[in-house]
C-alpha cells in the first residue's frame, strides 16, 4: 500500500553562484549524437525514444558551453554512451551488469571488439575520442571511466540485495559510479589544456574537485528520488535513502539535509578555491580554465535538471517554479 503526499525540494539554484550558458551549437549536436546512438541496437525501442525526449546531449552544450564543435560531439556521444550503459545495466543482475561493463571498458581500453552492438559503439567512441586529450588527461580519464564500470556492476550487485551503504561509504562510492569523473577528465580537451598529476595530487584541490563532484551528484539524487523510489531497489542507491536512514530524519527532513550540504559544499569549494597554492605561472593560467569547467559542471547540471524531462517530464516548470514534487510513500520506506 501506498500514499501521495507532497515534499519541498531545496532550492539549490539560489545557492549555487556560478553561471549558465548553453553552447550555441547545441541543437546540431543533439540531433547528430542522438542520431549515432540510435544507429546501434543497444537500447530497447522505447529506451531509445525516451533518450531522445529527455535530450542527454543538452547536457553537455550546459556543461561545456566553451567547446568547440568537434569536441562537443565527443562529449555528447560519451553521455549518450553512458547513459545507454546505465540504462542497460538497471535490467540486469549483478553478475550480468559487471560482465557487461567489463566487456564495454575492455574495448575502450584495448580498441578491440567483436561483432556485437554495444562493442561497436563502444569502438566507435573510442576511434575519434582518444585523439582528443593530452597524454595526462587521457591516463586520468581511461582510469576514471574503468572504475565507474565497475562501479556500476557492484552497484548492481547492491540493488539485488537492497544494501543501503552508510553515509561516508555512499559518499565515497557515488563519487566513483555517478560517472563524472570521467567528464571532468574532458574539462582539458575542451580547454585546450592538459595539467600535470601534481595538481590532481594537492589536498587543496582534491577538496575542490570532491567538493564539485558532490554538487552534482546529491542534486542527481534529489531530483531523481521521485523516479527511483518508485522502482525496486533503486532507491537503496540514493543519497536521501541513505541520509534518512542514517540521521533517523523523515524524507521532508533528509531533502532539507540534502539543501543544507549543498550549500555547505559551495562554501568550501569558493573557500578552498582562494587557497590554492602556485604551481607555476604557466599551470596556474590553465588550472583556472580547469576550475571555471568545474563551476560550469555545477551550473549547467542544475539548468539541464529541470530542461529535461528526465526526472519531472512534462511538469518540470511547475516543479522549478513551486520547488513541490509529489511522492509515493512506500510502506517500507525509512
Amino acid at each position: 500500500m501506498s500514499v501521495s503526499f507532497e515534499i519541498n525540494l531545496p532550492d539549490l539554484f539560489s545557492l549555487c553562484p556560478f553561471p549558465i550558458s548553453l553552447h550555441p551549437q547545441y541543437k546540431k549536436v543533439s540531433l547528430e549524437s542522438n542520431a549515432w546512438i540510435g544507429t546501434y541496437d543497444v537500447l530497447r525501442s522505447d529506451t531509445y525514444s525516451f533518450f531522445t525526449r529527455i535530450d542527454t546531449p543538452l547536457l553537455g552544450s550546459y556543461v561545456y558551453p566553451y567547446a568547440t564543435y568537434d569536441k562537443l560531439r565527443i562529449v555528447g556521444d560519451l553521455i549518450n554512451m553512458t547513459f545507454a550503459m546505465d540504462a542497460i545495466s538497471d535490467e540486469q543482475d549483478g553478475v550480468a551488469a559487471r560482465s557487461t561493463m567489463d566487456l564495454h571498458v575492455k574495448v575502450l581500453l584495448s580498441g578491440r571488439s567483436d561483432d556485437s552492438a554495444m562493442t561497436q559503439m563502444t569502438l566507435s567512441f573510442r576511434e575519434r575520442a582518444m585523439e582528443q586529450f593530452g597524454p595526462n588527461s587521457l591516463r586520468r580519464f581511461l582510469t576514471n571511466y574503468k572504475n565507474y564500470c565497475e562501479a556500476v556492476g557492484t552497484e548492481a550487485a547492491y540493488r539485488d540485495r537492497g544494501m543501503i551503504l552508510s553515509l561516508e561509504e555512499y559518499r565515497i562510492f557515488r563519487r566513483e559510479n555517478g560517472g563524472v569523473k570521467p567528464f571532468f577528465d574532458l574539462i582539458e580537451p575542451c580547454s585546450g589544456i592538459d595539467l600535470p598529476d601534481m595538481v590532481f595530487e594537492d589536498p587543496t584541490f582534491k577538496r575542490i574537485y570532491n567538493a564539485a563532484l558532490d554538487m552534482i551528484l546529491w542534486p542527481n539524487d534529489i531530483y531523481s528520488y521521485q523516479k527511483e523510489q518508485t522502482e525496486p531497489g533503486c532507491a537503496s542507491s540514493n543519497y536521501i535513502t541513505v541520509v534518512m536512514k542514517e540521521k533517523g530524519l523523515t524524507i521532508q527532513q533528509a531533502f532539507d539535509y540534502a539543501g543544507a550540504e549543498f550549500q555547505s559544499l559551495v562554501s568550501q569549494f569558493i573557500k578552498d578555491k582562494l587557497a590554492l597554492p602556485s604551481f607555476g605561472a604557466a599551470v596556474d593560467a590553465d588550472l583556472k580554465y580547469y576550475i571555471a569547467g568545474l563551476e560550469s559542471w555545477v551550473s549547467g547540471h542544475l539548468q539541464f535538471s529541470f530542461e529535461t524531462q528526465r526526472y519531472f517530464g512534462e511538469d518540470r516548470e511547475e516543479v522549478k517554479k513551486t520547488l513541490i514534487v509529489k511522492l509515493l510513500k512506500q510502506d517500507d520506506a525509512f
